[in-house]
């Protein structure tokens, strides 16, 4: 999944105009573009939570499994 984020922001990257052309913050390409990279960046961040409880709840379970005995 990682290299999906950085294929969509490596695409964006290239996609941003050089220094021939300046953006204004109220360009339509320039908002898409920001919307872009925050909504990966913020899957990015939910998606990392997410894995972290999966380990806490993994760790819990074996620690459960260690010290009651099944």
């Amino acid at each position: 999944m990682k290299e999906v984020i950085g294929d969509v922001i490596r695409g964006l990257e290239r996609d941003r105009p050089g220094t021939e052309k300046t953006t204004l913050p109220d360009d339509p390409q320039f908002r898409r573009q920001e919307a872009a990279i925050q909504q990966v960046a913020s899957e990015s961040l939910q998606r990392e939570r997410l894995q972290a409880v999966e380990r806490d709840m993994v760790r819990d379970l074996n620690r459960e499994k260690t010290l009651g005995g099944d």
